[in-house]
């Protein structure tokens, strides 16, 4: 779900290899430090494979366009629930 293109940063939330897992799509706000790998992390995507869970976040957080900027190690914790990885901006 979401809209991600060629090139965007791909996030694995749990383990391909041995269960359920998320693939979250983020985009950087490059402009805003000279290390684009290090810039805010914005949500652009996500793709579930037996983690429903995942799946009522995913949409509710790109609803509308939105584009939420992630805290990664929250977002990368497959323990830790997704609709509580988004990072407080301000």
């Amino acid at each position: 779900m979401g809209r991600p293109h060629d090139g965007e940063e791909v996030l694995l939330r749990g383990d391909p290899a041995t269960g359920p897992w998320t693939a979250l799509y983020v985009t950087r706000d490059a402009f805003l430090t000279e290390d684009p790998a290090a810039g805010p992390a914005r949500l652009v995507g996500g793709f579930t494979v037996d983690r429903p869970r995942d799946v009522s976040p995913l949409r509710k957080l790109l609803a509308g366009g939105n584009r939420p900027v992630l805290d990664l190690e929250r977002a990368l914790d497959a323990a830790v629930p997704l609709r509580r990885a988004v990072a407080a901006e301000g």
